[in-house]
């Protein structure tokens, strides 16, 4: 029994002094792969992070930007809302203007003994060239007449123009025909 111990303990020396230190290696090798593995894993998940608050960060960027255009608009809406409020509502009179246009101008002139200003349907029919007791018709062959002469294209100025569309509507309103 001595001598199988012996001889046991000889081949396991003989083997272990051969396989041991390749044994060894390749377990500092397997560490060391586990710890590359680990640290690699590591490094992947710190990229992800970052990716992640990124995008976190920029998406909370542009939300905000969002909100600082639309808070821009609505401010600005709200201004103009508020203005409207403050100016009250406007009135039609019956020769198509608003509030106080021509009030203020027809009391002046009264006032300095001066003659009072012109009926606006007065100066919309001689713009036009019409003659009272005209038709639809009529009124539809003067204004194109007249458009021709008084467009830009045509030699005219846009003020002429105007003269001549806010005369039409002003007749055609006063006739209900628009």
């Amino acid at each position: 029994m001595l001598l199988a111990l012996l001889i046991g303990w000889i081949v396991f020396s003989y083997l272990f002094a051969e396989f041991a230190p390749i044994i060894f290696i390749g377990i500092v090798y397997l560490i060391g792969y586990l710890f590359l593995c680990l640290w690699e894993a590591v490094k992947l998940i710190v990229r992800a992070l970052a990716w992640l608050m990124a995008r976190t960060f920029r998406a909370a960027a542009l939300a905000l930007r969002q909100g600082a255009y639309g808070l821009r608009l609505g401010m600005l809406f709200l201004f103009y809302l508020v203005d409207e409020w403050r100016r009250g509502p406007a009135e039609e009179q019956d020769d198509g203007t608003f509030g106080d246009e021509r009030v203020g101008d027809q009391d002046d002139a009264e006032d300095r003994g001066g003659p009072a200003p012109r009926d606006p349907y007065e100066d919309a029919l001689a713009t036009l060239g019409l003659n009272s007791g005209f038709t639809l018709s009529d009124l539809k062959r003067a204004y194109k007449l007249a458009i021709r002469f008084a467009h830009p294209d045509a030699g005219g100025s846009a003020a002429a123009a105007q003269a001549v569309n806010a005369a039409r509507d002003l007749i055609a309103r006063r006739h209900g025909w628009k």
